[in-house]
């Protein structure tokens, strides 16, 4: 099964696709203090083509901040809210992430989106308020 972000971490499992390998190394990926685990030549493979994972990851969460933005609407702030819950039920999302949650986690890690609260589950969290911080690149 899948292990609770954090855990994953940890225990140098991938939060996205949970493949673990006993080379995993933590990394910056920017100047923030966010550490995302990547594994050295670590790669994904999806609809015939080879990728690492930190390009799966970094393209999902983009991805995640242009669904958010389809799928939300403008805060006060103007900012977008999406509800978990349409998020996951989104025909679209489904088809495209392995596992939503785990992109939704590690856009949060980035700084790209937030919620309140620590956990997205399916039912109990559906009318958690998901805000896209960072507008996606176009």
């Amino acid at each position: 099964g899948k292990l609770p972000f954090a855990a994953a971490r940890q225990q140098g499992v991938c939060s996205v696709c949970s493949s673990s390998s006993s080379s995993w190394s933590s990394s910056n990926s920017d100047s923030s203090s966010s550490r995302i685990a990547v594994r050295e030549g670590a790669t994904h493979t999806e609809r015939g083509s080879s990728m690492s994972h930190q390009e799966t990851v970094d393209r999902e969460c983009e991805e995640i901040k242009k669904d958010i933005k389809r799928l939300g609407a403008p805060n006060a702030d103007g900012k977008y809210v999406v509800k978990f819950g349409n998020l996951f039920d989104d025909d679209k999302a489904q088809q495209y992430y392995e596992a939503i949650v785990g992109t939704l986690k590690a856009a949060r890690t980035k700084g790209f989106i937030d919620w309140k609260g620590q956990m997205l589950l399916k039912g109990a969290h559906d009318s958690v308020d998901i805000t896209l911080l960072v507008e996606p690149d176009e």
